[in-house]
């Protein structure tokens, strides 16, 4: 679901005239930049296969779950891209909240920033706190190996320190003590 909503996201707007076909091009983005469709494919571990069939379910039903043609129902495994971009923000925004930088982290690279949740925040704490928020909006909820399945596709660079690893008490002070 989220590749098709990345799909419905960056098709461009074309449309062929005087023809009963019509051809969906794509724009291949990652972190904000351009990328040729190999890179997209491994990048998303998909095989041509699999990137045919997303494709085309896409031309057909545009980003609409699949349903099965026999049993005329949405699959176990499926999820909504609203409910994964909602998990995704989730997660974002309590590591810009209670996160803190990493201390090694190299400038000179052109990497993604990584943020280490501390080490006393549980996974399952950090689940129980999403179902409690998204229970008081009354929308549907996700079991907490998709939850972790979701944060640790998406958003590899949010991690959670371990007890050894967990910064010293200076550290601690001058991240939250700091006057922006």
């Amino acid at each position: 679901m989220y590749l098709l909503g990345i799909i419905a996201a960056t098709k461009w707007p074309e449309i062929i005239k005087n023809s009963k076909k019509s051809k969906l091009t794509t724009e291949y983005n990652f972190e904000g930049k351009s990328i040729y469709l190999n890179a997209f494919k491994i990048i998303y571990g998909l095989g041509d296969t699999q990137w045919k069939n997303l494709r085309d379910h896409f031309g057909e039903h545009d980003i609409n779950l699949h349903i099965n043609s026999k049993t005329g129902k949405v699959g176990n495994q499926a999820i909504s891209f609203e409910i994964i971009m909602k998990v995704i923000s989730f997660i974002g925004n309590f590591a810009k909240q209670n996160g803190l930088p990493s201390p090694g982290q190299n400038f000179h690279d052109n990497t993604i920033a990584i943020i280490y949740l501390q080490a006393d925040t549980t996974y399952s704490s950090l689940h129980i706190q999403y179902l409690e928020a998204i229970k008081t909006n009354d929308q549907f909820g996700v079991c907490f190996t998709t939850f972790i399945n979701i944060w640790k596709k998406f958003l590899p660079h949010i991690k959670k320190l371990t007890p050894w690893s967990d910064l010293c008490l200076k550290c601690k002070d001058m991240r939250f003590n700091a006057n922006y």
